[in-house]
C-alpha cells in the first residue's frame, strides 16, 4: 500500500496533479488539455527539432492523458461530494484504480523520452 501512494503522489506531482483541475474556472478547457499538449510537444520536439510538425505522436501519450483525466476528475468530483455521499467512496476508488495506469505511463514516456534526449545530446 506504501508503494502505490508514493506512485500516486509522484504521479500527481510529476503530471500537475489534481491542483490543476480548477472546476469553476474560466480556464477549463486549457487546464484539462495543456497536459497534453505540453507533453505532445516536447516529445515531438525531441524526436525532431527543426520539423516537429511533420512527428506522429504515440498513442501512448493519449492513454496517460485518459487515465490522467480520470484520476483527476473523479478525484476532484470526491472531493467536493459531502462526505456522507454515497459516491464518494467510489469516486475515490476510480481515481485510485486510474492512477495504476496512469503512473506506468508516464513512467514508460519519461524514461523514453529521456532515452531520446540523452541520445540527441550525444549526437550532437
Amino acid at each position: 500500500m506504501e508503494l502505490w501512494w508514493q506512485l500516486w503522489v509522484a504521479t500527481m506531482i510529476l503530471c500537475g496533479g489534481i491542483n490543476r483541475l480548477q472546476i469553476q474556472s474560466a480556464n477549463e478547457k486549457a487546464t484539462l488539455l495543456m497536459p497534453l499538449r505540453d507533453l505532445d510537444e516536447t516529445w515531438r520536439v525531441t524526436l525532431s527539432p527543426t520539423a516537429p510538425g511533420e512527428v506522429a505522436a504515440p498513442s501512448i501519450l493519449r492513454w496517460w492523458w485518459g487515465s490522467w483525466l480520470v484520476a483527476t476528475v473523479s478525484d476532484a468530483l470526491a472531493t467536493l461530494l459531502p462526505a456522507t455521499a454515497p459516491a464518494g467512496p467510489w469516486l475515490i476508488l476510480l481515481a485510485a484504480v486510474a492512477a495504476l495506469p496512469l503512473a506506468g505511463t508516464a513512467c514508460r514516456i519519461i524514461t523514453r523520452l529521456s532515452t531520446l534526449q540523452h541520445e540527441a545530446i550525444r549526437l550532437q
